[in-house]
């Protein structure tokens, strides 16, 4: 029985050794392939946010916009564009469920002050964490863009979001353009 211990062979201390350093390494690589495809995972469901929120403010922005200057009581109320500058747009119409002038100004700035820039309506954020905010007005034509807001008759929006900084190191960004046409306008 003696001679039956001695002659088993077992592993040595270098043998151990070896076979844990490579476990090691095939556990690393697994938890590194985890956590990137966890990273990746993040990013892409906040791109998906962030085009899903741009998308649903340039929409309530276009349908806000062809509203200028409606008036269906034909009677002159100050109904109309008030300013047009590159990054704010603000204009008055008639709100039949209010039967009141409502005014909408889009403004792009950095409302929170957070150092973020934003797209706000009458001073409400919209959106955040918006990297371009721009309106490109021109006349009947769409020949030449127009400055002077007695000509405007549609505009062209450009927005540029981005994904939260503070959330991801590395920001995705999307941008969408869409041209509006103001039907209520030099009527």
């Amino acid at each position: 029985m003696i001679r039956m211990i001695s002659n088993e062979k077992g592993f040595s201390l270098i043998e151990l050794m070896i076979a844990l350093a490579i476990f090691s390494m095939i556990v690393g690589f697994m938890a590194t392939s985890k956590t990137r495809q966890q990273e990746t995972n993040v990013t892409q469901l906040q791109a998906v946010e962030m085009q899903q929120n741009v998308r649903t403010v340039m929409f309530m922005m276009k349908k806000n916009i062809r509203q200028a200057g409606f008036n269906p009581t034909a009677s002159d109320q100050g109904q109309g564009i008030i300013t047009a500058t590159a990054t704010s747009f603000s204009f008055s119409y008639y709100n039949t469920d209010t039967t009141a002038l409502d005014t909408a100004t889009y403004v792009f700035e950095d409302d929170e002050g957070d150092g973020d820039m934003d797209i706000t309506l009458n001073g409400t954020i919209l959106a955040e964490n918006i990297q371009n905010l721009s309106f490109t007005y021109y006349d009947e034509d769409r020949n030449t863009p127009v400055a002077d807001v007695d000509d405007i008759r549609s505009v062209d929006i450009t927005i540029t979001a981005a994904v939260d900084q503070d959330e991801l190191a590395r920001a995705a960004t999307r941008t969408l353009t869409t041209s509006v046409y103001m039907r209520n306008m030099g009527l």
